[in-house]
């Protein structure tokens, strides 16, 4: 338990880890560069029964990037902290002080004087309280509202990365529509650029094909005129029977 006391009306003391239901004597001596004091009169500080503990203290926050929030342990009242609490609210206005459905709560231990809140939205206000817990219950909410950047969650950088997106998903759709356009110029009008693309694949190679068509038939014609002129010459003189009678045998001369 940590106790406060007032000290002949000016001075202030703070005592830490007093233990609950005890009395404790306290003398004060004052100290120059003269010398120290006597004591003084003794006072008697009563220490009661532990309660709730006091909301957390120095509690501040840091959002130039993504939100970190810290604070100091608080006055236990005699049960030391077990855990702490922290609720998020989004404000949807300001001015009225709007809250939106969407909440958070997070249970934190009682070693953690500082949590990291970069799940946070971008450009978004929210209420922050922190809830200091013993076994004897809760503390009073101490209670911050903080503006996130637009660093907050790398929400800068998803920003740029869906840019990113929808300019490559733009290249593309006009990519495909230049291309569909000029299929149909090809097809319709032998015209564009896949027109020029397959002339100067294929325009080589038909023409090849034309020539060996060509050469070809050549080949085959005169082949064919040869055959003939052979055939012509190579024919046999045949005479018919009743010429065959009237010329009578066919002798050789001896």
């Amino acid at each position: 338990m940590n106790v406060t006391f007032d000290f002949d009306g000016e001075h202030e003391f703070k005592f830490h880890h007093l233990k609950p239901q005890s009395r404790y004597k306290v003398r004060a001596q004052a100290i120059n560069e003269a010398g120290m004091s006597g004591m003084s009169v003794p006072d008697v500080i009563q220490t009661t029964d532990p309660w709730a503990p006091d909301a957390p203290t120095d509690v501040q926050y840091d959002c130039s990037k993504d939100c970190k929030v810290v604070w100091n342990e608080p006055n236990n009242r005699g049960s030391p902290i077990i855990a702490y609490k922290l609720i998020l609210k989004e404000i949807e206005h300001t001015e009225m002080k709007h809250y939106s459905a969407e909440s958070f709560e997070l249970d934190l231990g009682a070693d953690n004087l500082e949590v990291d809140l970069s799940f946070l939205k971008p450009l978004t206000t929210y209420e922050v309280k922190l809830i200091a817990v013993n076994s004897i219950g809760n503390s009073d909410a101490h209670s911050v509202v903080i503006n996130t950047s637009e660093y907050v969650g790398g929400g800068r950088r998803n920003g740029h990365s869906n840019w990113l997106t929808i300019l490559l998903l733009i290249i593309v759709l006009l990519t495909l529509l230049a291309l569909i356009v000029d299929a149909v110029c090809c097809l319709m009008q032998r015209r564009g650029f896949l027109a020029l693309i397959c002339s100067a694949l294929f325009g080589s190679n038909q023409e090849e094909y034309g020539d060996k068509l060509e050469d070809g038939l050549q080949n085959d014609k005169t082949e064919n005129n040869r055959l003939l002129i052979d055939e012509r010459n190579s024919s046999p003189v045949i005479m018919n029977h009743g010429e065959r009678c009237r010329n009578g045998p066919h002798s050789t001369p001896v």
